[in-house]
C-alpha cells in the first residue's frame, strides 16, 4: 500500500470532522487533541493505530480515536483494493474505473479523483450482453455504504438484515438508557450491553458525541438552566 497516498486519505477524512494530523515521524501520523496538543494515537504506514489508554482521559478523545480507528481501518481497505483492482472494461476507459466486486450482474467499482477529493464509488449493473453498464448509484467517499448497497442489491444479504444509520443510533440510544437506568440488570447483561455499545461506536464513531449533544439540548430546555449550572 502506498504511504503517502494512505496518510493523504486518512488525512482527508479525519479533517471532515476538524481532526486535525501531526507531521509524520518515524513512518507513522500522529494524532493530538487540538485544544490542549495532547497526544491521541499514531497511525502506521500498515494501517495499525497506537495509543495509550492513559491518553484517553476525557469522552472527546475516545470519541476521537474512535473516529481516527474508524477512518484507518476503512481507508486501508479501500486503498489497498483499488491499487490491486482491474479497470472495469465495460465503463469508458477515460473514467478508469476500477472492478471491485461483481456477483449477480451487479459491479461495485471505483475511482481516485485525487488526494483532495478522494475516491468515488459506484454500483452498476450489467447491461444484458456485459458489455456496458447502467443505473448507477453513486457514493462519493462513503465506501462503506456502497459496499452495503452492493451487497443488497447483488442479493447477497438480505435489505432486512442491515440496519442504517438511524436504526443504529436508536438502538444506542436504548442500550445507554438501560445501562443507566436499569438497576437490575445482570452481570451478563450488562457485559452484552456493554459489547453492542462498543460495536455500534466502532461503526458510528460520532455515536457518543450525539447523546452527548442531545442531552446538553434537553438540559438547555429546562426552566431556569443557566450555562455553567442550574
Amino acid at each position: 500500500m502506498d504511504r503517502n497516498h494512505f496518510f493523504a486519505e486518512v488525512t482527508r477524512i479525519c479533517a471532515l470532522q476538524g481532526i486535525t494530523a501531526g507531521e509524520i515521524n518515524d513512518g507513522c501520523l500522529p494524532y493530538v487533541f487540538t485544544t490542549s496538543g495532547s497526544p491521541i494515537c499514531r497511525i502506521s504506514e500498515h494501517g495499525e493505530v497506537w495509543y495509550r489508554e492513559k491518553d484517553m482521559d476525557t469522552p472527546e478523545k475516545v470519541e476521537a480515536r474512535y473516529y481516527i480507528t474508524s477512518a484507518c481501518y476503512s481507508a486501508t481497505e479501500y486503498v489497498q483494493a483499488m491499487e490491486k483492482a482491474p479497470t472495469l472494461k465495460a465503463v469508458d476507459s477515460s473514467d478508469k474505473y476500477k472492478l471491485l466486486l461483481e456477483h449477480n450482474g451487479v459491479v461495485l467499482a471505483g475511482i481516485d479523483m485525487g488526494q483532495q477529493n478522494g475516491y468515488q464509488f459506484v454500483t452498476w449493473l450489467y447491461t444484458y450482453d456485459r458489455s456496458g453498464v447502467t443505473l448507477g448509484h453513486y457514493y462519493p467517499n462513503k465506501y462503506s455504504e456502497a459496499k452495503e448497497e452492493f451487497a443488497i442489491r447483488s442479493g447477497l444479504v438480505s435489505e432486512h438484515k442491515i440496519f442504517n444509520k438511524e436504526q443504529m443510533l436508536d438502538i444506542y440510544r436504548a442500550v445507554n438508557y438501560s445501562m443507566d437506568e436499569r438497576a437490575d440488570l445482570s452481570f451478563k447483561q450488562e457485559d452484552a450491553l456493554k459489547e453492542i455499545k462498543n460495536q455500534i461506536e466502532k461503526t458510528i464513531p460520532s455515536a457518543a458525541g450525539v447523546l452527548e449533544a442531545e442531552r446538553q439540548s434537553k438540559l438547555m430546555q429546562l426552566p431556569g438552566f443557566k450555562m455553567g449550572g442550574m
